[in-house]
């Protein structure tokens, strides 16, 4: 029987509510492990690493509306620009809070996190703090979902001719060099998602590239000499 477009329309939506779905169950699974916790009147206050433990369930649940957001916003965005809020902001500082929740999910996988930044980068720069950090997010998350065991995900910030570059690269078994091309293709990872070569469907990484574009800048990916999948996210480092 003939599949009708219609029919494949309410498919790809159902696979993509599925998908967001599993995107959203790491970040509350997070939160419901702190809720046992202080039910179980196993938290203290006084604590430092249950301090910690609250830092990343708060931050957890903000990923989780930033998940909703980057649906929201695409779709937004479809129909108008995003606009960027440019203020003095330190670079260091958001790379530094992407890192801190990220390291509790790629520990879990058996990842390590090596950060460095260029010694230039000392004050603020005028970025839009609320779309980079979910670009930071996104490029995190994406970096440990494809990266195999016992890897290292390099990340490096620093500024050159009048921009601010942040790398995150990351070796993966999932990707081939044609699929770079759809990486920022919002559902078009469906495909890849299909064949087990990818767990994503493409919003992170097309919010990522449009909130790219809304402070003039630009956000690409290829292989890099070491073999590496490499995200470049390219700001200008003095804002418009």
């Amino acid at each position: 029987m003939e599949i009708t477009k219609n029919e494949k329309v309410e498919d790809l939506k159902l696979e993509f509510a599925a998908l967001l779905i599993h995107d959203l169950e790491t970040p509350l699974a997070v939160a419901k492990q702190f809720i046992k916790r202080v039910k179980e009147n196993r938290f203290d206050n006084d604590n430092p690493d249950h301090q910690e433990l609250l830092y990343i369930t708060e931050d957890a649940m903000n990923m989780a509306g930033r998940i909703l957001h980057d649906l929201m916003d695409i779709a937004k965005s479809e129909r108008e620009e995003l606009t960027a809020n440019l203020a003095p902001t330190s670079p260091i500082t958001l790379v530094e809070r992407g890192i801190r929740i990220a390291k509790v999910y790629a520990n879990q996988m058996g990842l390590s996190i090596d950060f460095t930044a260029g010694e230039n980068l000392t004050g603020p720069v005028n970025i839009d703090e609320h779309l980079t950090r979910r670009i930071i997010d996104n490029l995190l998350t994406n970096a440990i979902r494809h990266s195999p065991e016992d890897e290292t995900i390099n990340i490096r910030l620093y500024e050159r001719e009048g921009f601010l570059y942040l790398s995150v690269a990351n070796k993966t078994n999932e990707l081939k060099q044609e699929d770079l091309l759809h990486l920022f293709e919002p559902f078009k990872q469906i495909r890849l998602r299909k064949e087990k070569r990818f767990r994503g469907f493409g919003l992170g990484l097309t919010f990522a590239q449009k909130a790219a574009k809304a402070q003039n800048g630009e956000l690409s990916v290829s292989f890099n000499q070491s073999e590496e999948v490499e995200f470049v996210l390219k700001l200008p480092f003095k804002g418009r």
